[in-house]
């Protein structure tokens, strides 16, 4: 067998040429500090680990500690509770879910159907979760015709993933699959479920948080400790989506295209002065504010 010559983090190896990086990954595990390798980047370049190595090169594996692996963690550990809730909230009662933000050490969703969420939903999702990563399911990656996509996230009534692909200009796209779940992301993500162990799942205001480590410490989960301040401002910029119908970019591409622009931005400048004028009454009625600071933007 024809071998190349893979500088591994730093340690040169010979290895077999065609070997795929994960393999090149389990093989030498040593470097990694016992963390699990998420992506890889060759000469420079970012690849996920179904990729084979077919000449010399130089390997650096990305971990949970790199900008870029901890990106792929968070995809994939997305996908594997999306598939978790098709599996535990009936069809009828099951519309979507939606990462709405990072908040702290988590990510903000919400829930949307007549399905309750409640602390033992939420257990039996994190328990189903625990059950495919136990399982190192293969994320697959397929590209396919936009088109296809297109129809596919219409039958699966992913509106939103519709609305975004109708304006990409390639005529291929990469689609994930984690079973018979379907996704678009845009990033790559990791090999398996089975590196995707560190999360926790907990009620928070009308949603819920999947809480994952700080890259600084990838093997602890941390507590959530979220400002409510900050909380309550993002959520108010996610009503305004909702009664703008912005709520995502493929929705904005809509009103660009329909050349509706312009009428979009002095809607968004008037509730600002709604805002600034709802807080000025606020300041007004207390009778106890004597220093008014703002910062911002100009």
């Amino acid at each position: 067998m024809e071998q190349v010559k893979v500088i591994v983090n730093g340690e040169k190896i010979l290895c077999e040429k065609g070997i795929t990086l994960y393999q090149l990954a389990q093989e030498n595990a040593r470097p990694l500090a016992g963390q699990d390798a998420l992506l890889a980047k060759v000469d420079g370049v970012v690849k996920e680990l179904y990729h084979t190595v077919s000449e010399d090169c130089d390997v650096r594996f990305l971990t949970y500690s790199d900008p870029e692996g901890k990106k792929a963690y968070t995809r994939g550990i997305t996908m594997v509770m999306l598939k978790a809730f098709y599996k535990e909230v009936p069809k009828d009662k099951f519309e979507k879910v939606t990462v709405e933000n990072s908040l702290d050490t988590g990510f903000y969703c919400t829930l949307s159907g007549t399905a309750e969420l409640t602390q033992e939903l939420l257990a039996r999702v994190e328990n189903r979760m625990r059950k495919y990563i136990e399982e190192d399911v293969v994320f697959e990656k397929k590209s396919m015709s936009v088109e296809k996509a297109i129809r596919l996230f219409e039958e699966r009534k992913m509106y939103d993933k519709t609305s975004l692909l109708k304006y990409r200009r390639s005529s291929k796209v990469n689609v994930y699959k984690l079973g018979k779940v379907a996704d678009y992301y845009y990033g790559p993500m990791p090999y398996s479920t089975g590196v995707l162990k560190q999360f926790r799942l907990e009620l928070f205001d009308k949603g819920f948080v999947f809480v994952i480590p700080k890259m600084s410490e990838p093997t602890e989960l941390p507590s959530f400790e979220p400002s409510m301040k900050l909380h309550k401002t993002l959520q108010q910029a996610s009503e305004w989506g909702v009664k703008l119908a912005t709520e995502n970019v493929g929705q904005l591409n809509d009103i660009i295209v329909n050349g509706e622009l312009r009428e979009l931005m002095l809607v968004q400048e008037a509730l600002h002065e709604k805002r600034i004028g709802d807080i000025a009454e606020q300041i007004a009625a207390s009778g106890k504010v004597r220093l008014v600071t703002i910062a911002g933007p100009s």
